[in-house]
Order: C-alpha cells, then structure tokens, then sequence
C-alpha cells in the first residue's frame, strides 16, 4: 500500500535521512520512491543494513550533493 505525502510532509520528512554512528553513516529512505532509487541506482559494491545503506564518512557529502541535484530532499 502507497500513501501519498503532501507538500508539508515531504518537506518536514525529506525523502532521506541521514544518521551519523562514527565510522559508518546510515542513510535511510522514507518513503517508496526514494527506496526504488536506492535499489535501483546503487552499484554491487553497496552495503545495506535492512533499508538502510551504509556510506563511509568520506563519502557521504558527495553522496549528499548528488540527492540535492536530483531533486532529493535529505533530513
């Protein structure tokens, strides 16, 4: 089952967010359209835990700047 976000939801929940455990960031996606993405834009070498997938903090600006280029929201 799908649910459709508002415009206040979208911009209040980001399709993304993002936590921070020291050595490893987790991004998450939150709602379907930003987990199709993932899945379906993401190389082999990409490590998930459940949804979420693991990024090394070197990455994870670059990683930022190209969800913000393509119209992606990240909280």
């Amino acid at each position: 089952m799908t649910t459709q976000q508002t415009n206040d939801q979208w911009i209040e929940d980001g399709d993304y967010s993002i936590e921070n455990h020291g050595s490893v960031f987790l991004v998450f996606p939150q709602n379907e359209d930003a987990k199709e993405n993932l899945i379906n834009n993401v190389s082999n070498e990409v490590q998930f835990l459940g949804d979420a997938m693991a990024v090394e903090p070197r990455f994870i600006t670059h990683l930022v700047e190209i969800f913000n280029n393509e119209g992606w929201r990240v909280c």
